[in-house]
């Protein structure tokens, strides 16, 4: 018989992704999802979850592994969204190990560590503790290439921009990883029954600016670069941020693109013998036919 796999934040750009591979794959999926939506596959049963409390535990009887893509995002409108995912991911770890599952992933990202300002890097890498590295998996990648999230956010606003701001001139180190190779990633890890942590990217780092430059010049568009003091976004931000009105960009994203880091991802490679994209070949790849599983 095929695996079970419970996948958290199932609505999400990592979620959805992972759904549709592994139920390809001919897993069966238990989707987690605050929205659940209809699904034709018979490999595919969705439901209602939100964190901390609404987690249907009967869900966890007969699975195999739990991967948490979930994530409560803080604003001033959500300032209990630490405290949220904390006690959310403890109380998926906790049902985890009473119905005896696998192996639980982790997913936290390369914007944790001791250096983090942002509340996003921060409540990361404390849930980052409270995992066993002998039985769990904590997963750190880069920025991922989609059909949404953060690269959707950058390819719409050089669409739409001729003149891109950037904070700190855009220096700032940054790897990527296309989200099919992601899959792959995770696919390896169950299948060799690995745990620990797994840095997950291109090892050789590029700048922000970079990326967008490249993406700009897929897309057939020319665009004027202008760089913006970070003292003084962040002023303007926290201000933006006081009065509560809606924007782009927070305060709390200013926080983590002041706090980036590159990292090592040499052992990951070796280890699933994967050969990360580089971003260029990432790039082309998100707009490439859609390729799951």
């Amino acid at each position: 018989m095929q695996p079970t796999i419970i996948i958290t934040g199932a609505n999400g750009l990592i979620g959805s992704f992972l759904v549709n591979f592994f139920a390809q794959k001919q897993w069966r999926v238990k989707a987690f999802a605050r929205n659940p939506i209809i699904d034709n596959s018979p490999l595919v049963e969705y439901h209602p979850f939100e964190m901390p409390n609404k987690i249907n535990e009967n869900a966890f009887v007969g699975a195999d592994y739990l991967i948490h893509c979930a994530v409560a995002k803080y604003t001033r409108r959500t300032p209990d969204a630490d405290k949220v995912n904390i006690q959310g991911t403890q109380k998926l770890l906790e049902l985890s190990r009473k119905h005896k599952l696998k192996r639980f992933v982790f997913f936290s990202t390369m914007s944790a560590h001791a250096q983090a300002q942002s509340h996003y890097g921060k409540h990361k890498l404390y849930l980052e503790s409270v995992f066993d590295l002998s039985q769990d998996v904590i997963l750190k990648p880069g920025l991922v290439l989609g059909n949404g999230g953060l690269f959707e956010t950058i390819k719409n606003t050089i669409q739409k921009s001729k003149i891109i701001p950037l904070v700190g001139g855009g220096h700032q180190p940054i790897q990527t990883i296309h989200i099919q190779q992601l899959a792959e990633a995770i696919d390896l890890i169950l299948k060799k029954s690995l745990t620990g942590i797994f840095y997950l990217g291109e090892n050789q780092p590029i700048t922000l600016k970079q990326l967008h430059q490249a993406l700009a010049i897929h897309l057939g568009l020319k665009r004027r670069f202008l760089a913006l003091p970070t003292l003084g976004v962040g002023i303007a931000l926290k201000t933006i941020d006081f009065l509560r009105i809606p924007t782009a960009i927070t305060y709390e994203n200013l926080l983590g693109l002041k706090a980036l880091k590159a990292f090592d991802t040499t052992s990951t490679s070796e280890q699933l013998a994967i050969d990360f994209k580089t971003y260029e070949e990432s790039i082309q790849a998100v707009f490439a036919p859609k390729k799951n599983g």
